[in-house]
């Protein structure tokens, strides 16, 4: 692995002193490296005056140090002899010298000043202090070398300080390629290797107990307990993790430990390693194979990346043959065209770089949008003052009141009396669109219409049904009923893993049916896709509902909104929120709310002011988490959600609220179980009767879903009591255990829930996790009042300013000739896309100006002639 620090001159001038205790173990211990060598009058071998006096140029920021070390297994092979020893440390210093080539040749510059503008210049020139250090803290083998770069490097004859940002942002990348080359490296002198992590791109050699590893692993131990104690798994949290656990080495003669390492090696039965007498070689389809899996792992994840990126996943797969960039490179040029598409740059964006996506994606997306456009006008649809007759009917109080407002009236009335197989409804959160759709279903009933619900989520297909009263199912199990329907059920197959489906034979059946699929914004396509082809099989109406302002699908794709904001798909517009109105007057929540989806984010803050606190340190702002919340009556508890996007925060703040709770006396000492968490890591967890909890997988027959809470009423042995919406659920521990505490949830498993209260952890440390989307989830959780909390107000307020997105092929003008041209029909598609994409603008702009029309015709149950163009993209505003 590598890791890069910057040094100061005291810090950097102890890594010569470190290393003079022990006995020298090759003539490359210290060295110098760079094509500054030279110009500094050094020779390769690194005296301890010429580093002094160069590395206290500059005090503050001497250098920055890269620290390359190799895999636990080959550490352990430098122990056994003097051949693997040699064999090891040649391989590793060949290895670490490559790299450093590269970083020299592609990263080392300066920021250059002339004519009052900076620019940064590739100098390609440094000058480097190698270290090589055979010893963990922990007293454990552990080869590494410590490349302490100084700050300085020469362009057109003067010295500059190295601008270094980009060594940093392509650190990943440099820790694969040394990774990559140390494996090609052993493999060339004969010993094999294999892939431990394909995703992480780590390798062992083959031979070396796992055993072995663990036993001289003490150093890696501290660091892993301390990531569980604190319940995360990110390499930032590793890095602080080893900082936190450092102790100073012994200084302990290496000749002596050397000695009792290989008295231990004997103690655990280690073998010695075999050798080949030849050279190992992979073959040009072992590199093919790793290339093809890369690419699939990416494809499951991705729509559009960089080259860097499908670089770093290449080569990390291709670790165990010791793969190149350049046989990426090779690989990865004869696939454009084939398995790689080419889309170019984004338009209307200011990025300079190139995209690339899986031609088996844009075939998918692409194909999820020619089925859009062939649904037009497909289904008979309710006439509309049929709709509106009956719906007049229901939707109105015995004293004459109202019960939908006039733009889920308007939802209604669209959705029935829509002649597409395919339309919309964008609802902002807390608009009332469970509520709309109870009326919708009785509307389709009453013309015989059979009314069926798909959701994203467990808990949004429990909402539906309890509130819509509509017959619903998480998407994944509405596709595996399909597909039992066609008759293709495999009764062998895990049908909770399913990911592909086979629907051929699906017809219609003796209903007409009306699909709702609610939370489509966070559905990928590679479900959308198949849930498409099932309604056209079954001849079904489909209404996809959701908000493409909150949370975005995990897997690729983000048709809902590329649906709505492209126009492909006819829309109703729900944005009356409804949830923290009080005696329907707008509350200051509200405004917030809605500043935070449709106006301002700065304005959002500033209306919930005085109920933002920032406390800068992480202990001190979770403590005062759990006072929020545990400082309520029980009452109130109960109807309040902690909210926190990162799954450790989410750990501590449980943990916290449990410990408070004891002490309070409102909660006794519990019963410990194993359960299974989110990622299928099995735990112990404590659970005490009045509990909160929540449910993590859909079970049908204990009648929970995912995201769904309750309250432990009663705990006999392995069997738990629990109280949830109203409903007494008997668990048996040793036949379900995904539960979890549930007072703090992650933002994410809190989409599609409504609490009085929502007390907000946002901070700036996650950034990839703060955006506009989530924020407008975490505080639109809440009907009465949310209390946010942050460690810093100015990082936060930037994080949160903008919404997320996913890429699509619309975001890119793709060049001529590199689209997927395997069939004229596919030709003849992509002309089509090309002058779709040339005319959306004007077709947008005319929308707009036809939106006022488009409503007044649809006021008065009329439709325009299916030829006339544009559509609009909203009705009923």
């Amino acid at each position: 692995m590598l890791s890069i620090s910057n040094v100061g001159a005291q810090q950097a001038g102890s890594y010569y002193d470190k290393d003079g205790y022990y006995a020298r173990m090759g003539d490359r211990d210290n060295s110098w490296y760079g094509k500054l060598k030279e110009d500094l009058k050094l020779t390769d071998t690194l005296e301890k005056q010429d580093f002094d006096r160069l590395i206290n140029e500059r005090k503050e920021r001497a250098g920055f140090d890269l620290c390359f070390s190799a895999p636990k297994s080959v550490s352990i092979a430098m122990c056994m002899n003097d051949q693997t020893r040699q064999d090891m440390l040649e391989a590793h210093n060949k290895a670490v010298e490559a790299i450093l080539a590269q970083i020299e040749q592609k990263e080392i510059g300066a920021r250059v000043t002339s004519n009052k503008e900076t620019a940064h210049i590739k100098t390609g020139n440094m000058i480097c202090g190698r270290f090589n250090h055979y010893v963990s803290r922990a007293s454990d083998p552990q080869l590494h070398t410590h490349c302490v770069i100084l700050n300085k490097t020469k362009y057109n004859g003067k010295y500059y300080a190295v601008d270094n940002q980009s060594i940093y942002e392509n650190k990943i990348l440099y820790g694969q390629l040394y990774r990559n080359t140390l494996a090609r490296e052993v493999m060339q002198k004969g010993y094999a290797v294999t892939t431990t992590d394909h995703e992480k791109g780590f390798f062992e050699l083959a031979g070396i107990s796992q055993k072995s590893m663990e036993h001289f692993s003490n150093r890696r131990a501290e660091i892993v307990q301390k990531l569980k104690e604190w319940d995360a798994n990110s390499a930032q949290s590793a890095e602080k993790a080893a900082l936190l656990t450092r102790q100073a080495k012994e200084h302990r003669d290496i000749g002596k430990l050397m000695e009792s390492w290989k008295e231990t090696l004997i103690e655990l039965a280690e073998s010695q390693l075999e050798k080949a007498s030849e050279p190992i070689l992979p073959t040009q389809e072992q590199f093919k194979a790793e290339f093809d899996k890369a690419i699939n792992h990416i494809s499951h994840r991705y729509f559009a990346v960089k080259e860097q990126f499908f670089k770093k996943a290449v080569l990390a797969f291709g670790v165990g043959l010791g793969m190149k960039e350049e046989e990426f490179r090779d690989l990865f040029r004869q696939e454009i065209g084939k398995e790689i598409l080419h889309l170019g740059k984004r338009h209307n964006k200011k990025d300079p770089d190139e995209y690339y996506c899986t031609t088996k994606n844009y075939e998918l997306e692409q194909e999820i949008f020619q089925e859009v456009a062939q649904g037009k006008n497909q289904v008979e649809g309710i006439a509309f003052p049929k709709a509106k007759e009956f719906l007049d009917k229901i939707a109105v109080a015995e004293d004459g009141t109202a019960l939908l407002s006039r733009q889920q009236r308007e939802a209604v009335l669209f959705t029935a009396s829509n002649k597409d197989r395919y339309c919309a409804i964008q609802g902002l959160a807390g608009t009332g669109k469970t509520h709309m759709l109870n009326y919708a279903r009785q509307v389709f009933e009453a013309e015989g219409y059979e009314v069926k619900g798909a959701c994203f989520t467990g808990k949004a297909a429990e909402g539906l049904q309890k509130d819509a009263h509509i017959p619903s199912k998480t998407i994944h199990s509405f596709l595996n009923q399909l597909e039992k329907e066609a008759g293709n059920r495999n009764p062998e197959e895990d049908y909770t893993k399913k990911q592909e489906w086979k629907l051929d034979g699906l017809k219609p059946g003796g209903k007409r049916e009306v699909w709702i699929v609610d939370e489509a914004s966070m559905v990928g396509n590679a479900t959308l896709r198949p849930l498409m082809l099932a309604a056209k099989a079954k001849d079904a109406k489909v209404v996809f509902i959701g908000d493409k302002q909150q949370l975005l699908p995990v897997a690729v794709g983000n048709s809902f909104t590329n649906f709505i904001e492209r126009h492909r798909i006819e829309t109703v517009k729900i944005d009356d929120i409804i949830r923290q109105k009080k005696d329907g007057k707008e509350t200051e929540l509200l405004k917030s709310v809605k500043e935070a989806v449709l106006g301002d984010v700065y304005k959002s803050l500033k209306i919930i002011d005085k109920d933002i606190q920032v406390i800068e340190k992480r202990k001190d702002r979770m403590k005062a988490i759990v006072k929020e919340f545990t400082v309520l009556p029980q009452e109130e508890r109960n109807k309040t959600v902690i909210l926190t996007a990162d799954n450790r925060d989410r750990k501590t703040l449980n943990d916290g609220v449990r410990r408070e709770l004891k002490k309070m006396g409102q909660l006794l000492p519990g019963q410990f179980f194993q359960v299974v968490d989110g990622r299928g890591h099995t735990l112990n967890r404590e659970f005490s009767v009045d509990d909160k909890i929540i449910f993590l997988q859909n079970d049908n027959n204990l009648g929970v879903r995912n995201g769904q809470v309750g309250f432990i009423k009663e705990m006999r042995e392995d069997m738990l009591s629990v109280d949830s919406n109203g409903t007494t659920l008997d668990i048996d521990m040793n036949q379900y255990n995904k539960i979890d505490h549930g007072y703090a949830m992650t933002t994410h498993k809190a989409q599609g829930i409504t609490e009085d209260r929502a007390i907000i952890n946002l901070d700036s440390a996650q950034k990839q996790l703060n955006s506009r989307n989530s924020y407008y989830v975490d505080i639109s959780r809440a009907r009465h009042e949310v209390k946010l909390f942050t460690d810093d107000r100015e990082k936060m307020e930037t994080q949160i300013s903008d919404f997320a997105n996913r890429l699509t092929s619309d975001d890119f003008l793709i060049p001529k000739n590199t689209g997927p041209a395997r069939s004229k029909n596919n030709i003849k598609e992509f002309c089509r896309e090309t002058l779709r994409r040339m005319n959306q603008e004007i077709t947008q702009l005319r929308a707009n100006r036809k939106l006022e029309a488009g409503t007044k015709e649809f006021a008065k149950g009329q439709r325009r002639d299916s030829n006339s163009q544009p559509r609009g993209p909203y009705i009923g505003l």
